[in-house]
């Protein structure tokens, strides 16, 4: 992925970092107290989006966050403006072999995909524009396959079909940057296969992490910045054991695995 094409995400993992990190602000303000620290206010959370968010796009990645992470639950009263919806809902697709699918998300909003494949075969996936060409490659193996990618991260080109090369059942769920699952950098962390991980809190100063990967495919490892930097910080084959730096700033890990993978806790 160029880092051209690093604008929607730049502000995706910016506002995601800034909700993200809400909770340990809150955690260092109240740290000399014993007491246990109060529950998340959700409008307090709110009006934080409301405050920082440039864009609609923006507002509704920092709300969905909001909702789904920080106070999954809550009511959130006026959480949306009042001209209509601005996250879009998880979209589940399916079939069985070759086919090109269609779906709508928000033309300038980064998204990702769970993918999953049952055949023994090959196994691509492209997104297409709304003029059938090309866009990006996002699977590109052979036989079952589970793993979740992103795309849609170019601000001049929107992914409206996916292209789908298969000899098996196949589904994917697409959704918002922001349904990525969370890294606690307090701890390790685990996964299996392509992954997009965003961080509990941005990268701050100078930080290593240690990665280790079985299996003997294609290992890599991209680190992007809440200011919409990209790093490549591994380009390897498995089995694989290193220490990496992450640059400063890092709020989102995208793993491209073909087997268990961990990465120590920030040092």
């Amino acid at each position: 992925m160029q880092l051209a094409r690093m604008s929607i995400m730049g502000r995706t993992i910016a506002l995601v970092s800034l909700v993200l990190a809400l909770p340990a602000a809150s955690a260092v303000a109240q740290a000399p107290s014993a007491d246990p620290l109060p529950p998340l206010d959700g409008e307090i959370l709110v009006a934080t989006c409301q405050t920082n968010a440039t864009t609609p796009e923006d507002l509704a990645v920092c709300l969905d966050v909001v909702t789904r992470v920080l106070v999954p639950g809550q009511p959130i009263p006026s959480a949306a403006p009042a001209d209509g919806e601005l996250a879009f809902q998880p979209i589940e697709l399916s079939g069985n072999g070759d086919k090109v699918v269609r779906f709508t998300i928000p033309g300038d909003v980064a998204a990702i995909a769970d993918i999953t494949h049952g055949g023994t075969g090959y196994f691509g996936v492209h997104t297409l524009d709304s003029s059938g060409e090309d866009v990006d490659l996002l699977v590109n193996e052979a036989g079952r396959y589970r793993g979740t990618v992103l795309f849609n991260t170019d601000p001049d080109v929107s992914a409206v079909a996916f292209e789908i090369s298969a000899d098996g059942r196949w589904a994917i769920t697409v959704k918002p940057v922001s349904a990525a699952r969370v890294w606690d950098t307090s701890g390790p962390l685990q996964g299996k296969g392509a992954d997009i991980v965003l961080l509990s809190s941005p990268i701050s100063g100078f930080a290593s992490s240690t990665f280790e990967a079985r299996g003997d495919g294609y290992f890599g490892v991209h680190a992007y910045t809440f200011d919409g930097e990209v790093d490549l910080l591994i380009n390897d084959t498995g089995p694989y054991s290193g220490e990496v730096l992450l640059p400063d700033g890092t709020a989102l890990l995208e793993v491209d695995a073909d087997a268990a993978w961990t990465a120590s806790a920030p040092q």
